[in-house]
């Protein structure tokens, strides 16, 4: 091996990680935004960032790459901040999902109610005023 391409694979594998760690920390910080929108109701803003969530992580499949490959090599050192922000990325995602899943099942038992509350007020409404035709009245 020359001499001159450790360097340069040391180099790469740094730079790869320092990427994927900005990577994940946007990534982060997405899911924090996702988790204000759904803690506030905000379903819209909540939905628009679904597009950037899957493009950002479609993006890392790089990074996974690169640390599977540093795993095998002696650069597992440089990787522990790139690994501690993914789980904290990966238990972000899981909250998210969890809260969105309560907030759907709070909506739902709303709705339920509402529902209800339709049906039981429709069934003692009063009945509309009859327009009858009486055949005795003279027109």
């Amino acid at each position: 091996m020359r001499p001159e391409a450790a360097p340069t694979t040391a180099g790469a594998t740094h730079a790869s990680a320092r990427q994927a760690y900005a990577r994940w920390c946007a990534l982060g910080a997405l899911y924090e935004r996702l988790d204000g929108y759904v803690s506030a109701g905000a379903w819209a803003d909540a939905a628009a960032l679904l597009p950037e969530l899957v493009a950002m992580a479609d993006g890392l499949g790089a990074a996974v790459v690169a640390r599977r490959a540093a795993a095998a090599t002696a650069a597992e050192g440089e990787w522990a901040e790139v690994d501690a922000v993914a789980a904290s990325v990966v238990e972000r995602h899981g909250r998210a999902l969890r809260a969105a899943a309560a907030a759907r099942d709070a909506v739902a038992t709303e709705l339920a109610h509402v529902h209800a509350s339709r049906r039981d007020a429709a069934r003692y409404r009063r009945p509309s005023v009859s327009e009858a035709f009486f055949a005795s009245r003279v027109v």
